[in-house]
């Protein structure tokens, strides 16, 4: 039981989290990539601010995003961390092979314009390069 209370209670906060004043979440699920392999993404911020990015994974299948992102101009963004989170949901954590996410951390530094780019692949010589990707456009003003 306290075990459902505590997924129960995670999942309120991190709902919680995402709807109020914080920092801002974005989120590309598993389905997104089956849908479109390829997945693009926007987003402003001040001098300062932080905001979190979370794509799909599943490192039971080989596969993981390649880390540390690939930032076309690091006078405008650092990245501050790189996390796995393991499947959310109780019956989700007990399947075999089930998704989790990489979830990053950034900061805006400076005003200017940036990208960030990942990739999905499987890391060892003669492993599938490229099969999912996500480019984020940043304009920090």
């Amino acid at each position: 039981m306290r075990k459902y209370l505590f997924y129960a209670f995670a999942s309120l906060a991190l709902a919680l989290g995402a709807c109020g004043g914080g920092n801002p979440r974005i989120e590309v699920s598993c389905d997104d990539f089956y849908a479109q392999a390829r997945q693009v993404g926007s987003i402003e911020l001040a001098p300062g601010e932080q905001f979190e990015l979370v794509l799909c994974s599943n490192p039971t299948t080989g596969f993981q995003w390649e880390d540390p992102a690939v930032i076309s101009d690091p006078a405008a963004l650092e990245q501050t961390g790189m996390i796995y989170e393991e499947p959310a949901g109780r019956a989700e954590a007990e399947l075999a092979g089930a998704p989790g996410a990489q979830s990053w951390s950034f900061k805006a530094l400076e005003g200017g314009r940036t990208q960030v780019t990942f990739t999905y692949s499987q890391p060892w010589d003669g492993g599938e390069k490229g099969a999912w990707s996500y480019m984020l456009d940043i304009t920090v003003r």
